[in-house]
């Protein structure tokens, strides 16, 4: 399982580099760069209907790139559900809480109405609204964790195997020979 682990991480590396030369933001900032430069060196003024052209263009740009990152990870999870669910009898998948780590300071205190032990980072520093990045957030949310789950669920039935989703705790501590916990 490991060995596959590290391919995978080897492929999301690859995948991310790759997805970093066409980052729509990357795409969004060059082009608008690009426009005023050119109308500057002119010395004309961009007329207000071409300015909107551009950016209607720029939205088509950027929806298609989003759409071609959401095939590519949709088509990487078929893929990868249908290789495990052939090879495996019995998966054990950490529990991906991947909604509860994008959550903003607000939406937690609204959740639960206090703040939580977890959200001291929050009532420190207000002015931040996540304790990761928004690029960090898109990214994890980009990769469909939930989606990604309920497929390899639907998969591991399909062909007659389990699926058991547990918390990491004790896992790096666990023996893989005995299956004793050690302490050191």
């Amino acid at each position: 399982m490991d060995a596959l682990k590290s391919r995978l991480s080897k492929l999301a590396n690859e995948a991310r580099a790759e997805a970093r030369k066409r980052h729509p933001a990357k795409i969004h900032t060059a082009q608008k760069l690009a426009t005023k430069k050119a109308a500057t060196e002119v010395g004309i003024k961009i007329a207000r209907s071409a300015k909107q052209r551009e950016r209607a263009r720029l939205r088509r740009e950027i929806c298609a790139v989003n759409t071609k990152i959401t095939n590519a990870t949709t088509d990487f999870h078929q893929k990868l559900t249908s290789v495990l669910a052939a090879k495996f009898k019995t998966l054990l998948l950490p529990s991906f809480q991947t909604s509860e780590m994008v959550r903003s300071y607000e939406e937690e205190m609204k959740a639960g109405g206090t703040p939580l032990a977890s959200a001291q980072p929050y009532i420190d520093r207000r002015g931040r609204k996540r304790r990761i990045r928004s690029s960090t957030t898109r990214a994890m949310l980009s990769q469909q964790h939930f989606s990604f789950e309920m497929l390899l669920e639907y998969k591991m039935k399909r062909a007659g195997g389990w699926l058991i989703t547990r918390e990491e705790e004790y896992t790096s501590k666990t023996c893989s020979n005995c299956g004793k916990i050690k302490e050191n």
